[in-house]
């Protein structure tokens, strides 16, 4: 007791009066600013994230159980809107996704689902687009916890089974989504989870049947040739030859990027294709870039001249063996609906651990990596890599107006070794191309 009131002499503020003062700086912050110091804290140690998320989770299952209530209803004149319950329903879930309750999120969106079924209007309309707008919304939810899915059953030896318990929300969930798109097909309306249908499916291994509507009209893929239109910028990569600028599928990896329905992606990687951007570049983590990519090009006349890069990324510790890296490419392949990958390009979290030469050579003997690249892969461990016999033909790395590292020794290896440079974050992403589209607009 003593020695508690000379520490309160001395910092001169009581424990309960410090939580008091803390808790009035949390009621007191406006949202944004809560949120900017929440990051700032979760940046100065890896702790506090875990905790931010263990004490999430707590507090979700409090109240796991609770009843959904109604998430739609009609107004005055009869059309159908979201309710206030729906904002929170979607709050609720996109918080569990981010603690780690990927599978018991299930029930909400199985929920959003169920009742998205009965609903009729107009799809012209604009208070109907309102409310596909929210329900394209709720698709890339789900595309987001089918990816967090798929990283819990990825372990570090090998991808699991799903157990029971794992896999019965997952096929009640498809059920009611399969409900829900018969009756929308039935009204003539377009499918809003059509874009996530197929990763609930690819996890639960069921074939899904791919409406008509969504097949690309083969008018616009009988125009691709083998050479590319002389106004795009080409390289040549192993004998091939491939536009200079990729599309990238990076903003797929999160619903935070923004969200759209299947059949409007499809219809952007179709106006690229028919311009001559032929070339897509994707990852494991990406949510359903793979997925997407792959059912584009199976459903183009000349999938053969669409090419698709992907990546296999390392990010925790792991115990390389054969069996691990033929089932990531099998799930490489499925994903991408092809038995072969035009470019795979491998990332290896940790320079400390030499079991990326094993990994490489064991990707390279595979007989359906077309052509092996390496990602974020720095000069010395390029050069090991080269010295060590192994074939690569791309490094993908960071090269902008404001970080040019690449030029210094990394281009001068890959000059000597016929290994192309894939760059990415050339405009910095948003801060030079935002500038260069405000000058070309005044």
């Amino acid at each position: 007791m003593v020695a508690r009131m000379a520490l309160e002499r001395k910092t001169g503020v009581t424990k309960a009066h410090v939580n008091l003062m803390t808790d009035t700086i949390i009621a007191n912050l406006p949202p944004e600013g809560l949120r900017s110091v929440m990051r700032s804290i979760l940046t100065t140690d890896p702790g506090f994230t875990s905790a931010l998320e263990l004490h999430t989770r707590m507090y979700l299952q409090k109240s796991a159980s609770a009843p959904v209530s109604a998430l739609f209803t009609k107004d005055d004149e009869g059309r159908w809107q979201v309710t206030a319950d729906f904002a929170l329903t979607q709050q609720r879930i996109r918080v569990m996704l981010g603690s780690g309750l990927c599978f018991q999120s299930l029930r909400l969106l199985k929920e959003v689902a169920k009742q998205s079924a009965n609903m009729q209007f107009d799809q012209n309309s604009s208070h109907a687009q309102q409310l596909l707008s929210h329900l394209t919304s709720v698709d890339g939810d789900i595309v987001q916890a089918m990816t967090a899915v798929e990283k819990i059953l990825h372990m570090g030896h090998g991808i699991r089974q799903l157990s029971h318990d794992e896999e019965e929300p997952l096929k009640e969930l498809m059920q009611s989504m399969l409900i829900c798109r018969s009756k929308w097909s039935n009204q003539q309306q377009e499918f809003p989870f059509e874009r996530s249908l197929a990763s609930v499916a690819g996890i639960l291994a069921e074939a899904l049947d791919t409406p008509d509507e969504l097949h690309l009209d083969n008018s616009l893929t009988a125009t691709l040739h083998a050479d590319l239109p002389s106004h795009v910028e080409t390289f040549e990569l192993a004998g091939r030859i491939l536009p200079r600028l990729f599309s990238g599928l990076w903003q797929l990896s999160s619903p935070s990027w923004g969200v759209a329905s299947k059949a409007k992606i499809f219809q952007q990687f179709s106006k690229h294709v028919a311009t001559g951007f032929t070339a897509y570049d994707m990852a494991d983590h990406y949510g359903d870039a793979e997925v997407l990519f792959g059912q584009f090009r199976a459903s183009c006349s000349q999938p053969e001249l669409i090419f698709g890069a992907t990546k296999l990324c390392i990010f925790q510790p792991t115990t390389v063996t054969k069996e691990l890296l033929h089932d990531n490419i099998t799930e490489r392949c499925r994903r991408m609906s092809s038995t072969t990958i035009d470019l795979l390009q491998f990332h290896w979290q940790f320079y400390d651990d030499p079991q990326y030469i094993e990994a490489l050579r064991l990707l390279h003997n595979d007989k359906r990596v077309r052509l092996l690249g390496l990602c974020n892969f720095d000069t010395a461990r390029v050069q090991e890599i080269l010295e060590a016999g192994i074939h690569v033909v791309t490094n993908q790395v960071q090269f902008s107006l404001i970080d040019t590292r690449p030029t210094m020794k990394m281009g001068k290896v890959c000059e000597e070794h016929e290994v192309k440079l894939m760059t990415y974050g050339t405009l910095v992403r948003f801060p030079f191309s935002s500038l260069h589209m405000s000058i070309a607009l005044t």
